[in-house]
């Protein structure tokens, strides 16, 4: 990994979550546009480093734990930037590239610090395992953070305090919508995640499960997932309580991702 590339992308996202700080402090939008402009120069750095670390270590060029990082941090932005535009969750860049920004700093940190077996290195399922994963990551956090900005909107109009945030933010009915997407697309790419992770252990263990502490983590939370999918779709749980259950199941995800090592 390039440590000046890695370090020029963190420079943009820093840079680009002052710029959405400043939009929600003085509520000008020219802070936010500026903000947006450099988390697009951003991740086109970013772009251009994944492409190097293609470049250098060839085909799947995932061989460590940072190689892990620098994918998840980069899906953060991407889904990040899908649906800004679609959504009016401009102001929310504040708290999305925080955390793609947090992720790579892991990336750099950590390089070189932790490598895949060679077993796994060479399926030809650890790309496709770690791309679902990255993407199911991104997708969860979408849902994590629109969850948090959720309830924090809630507790404001209930106590009569609106303040100056709310105008940034969707109404909570379109917040719950966006919640409910990103996690039903979430859980897919999830199970996806967690069949080739298993096809990827069988490959390299000779067991579909191994054991491996990220297995039983992300299973874990694909159970809470689907209980809470399972429970919306059949009672219609909105609000407060389904969101409350999906962030318990994304710092589960984020056991999974940050904490823990693979054991194949």
């Amino acid at each position: 990994m390039s440590f000046v590339f890695s370090l020029l992308t963190a420079g943009f996202y820093l840079f680009s979550i002052l710029g959405y700080l400043l939009q929600l402090i003085f509520s000008r939008k020219r802070f936010g546009l500026a903000a947006l402009w450099l988390l697009r120069a951003g991740i086109i750095l970013h772009t251009i480093l994944l492409a190097g670390e293609l470049r250098r270590n060839g085909y799947p060029f995932i061989v460590g734990e940072a190689d892990l990082y620098l994918c998840a941090s980069w899906a953060i932005v991407a889904v990040f930037l899908a649906v800004r535009s679609r959504y009016r969750l401009q102001a929310s860049g504040a708290l999305f590239v925080p955390l793609a920004l947090l992720i790579l700093i892991f990336a750099i940190v950590r390089r070189g610090e932790y490598a895949l077996p060679a077993a796994a290195i060479a399926n030809p399922w650890v790309l496709i395992h770690i791309l679902f994963m990255s993407l199911t990551f991104a997708v969860f956090a979408v849902s994590f953070l629109v969850g948090i900005t959720y309830l924090y909107e809630e507790s404001q109009l209930k106590n009569h305090h609106p303040g100056r945030l709310l105008a940034w933010l969707p109404s909570l009915e379109m917040m719950d919508g966006i919640h409910y997407k990103a996690l039903t697309v979430g859980f897919a790419l999830l199970s996806v995640g967690i069949l080739s992770g298993a096809a990827l252990s069988k490959a390299a263990s000779g067991k579909f499960f191994s054991g491996d502490p990220r297995q039983l983590v992300a299973i874990g939370a694909w159970v809470l997932y689907a209980i809470f999918l399972n429970v919306r779709m059949k009672s219609g749980w909105r609000g407060r309580k389904g969101i409350i259950l999906s962030i318990l199941g994304f710092l589960g995800v984020i056991v999974a991702f940050l904490a823990l090592e693979h054991r194949v």
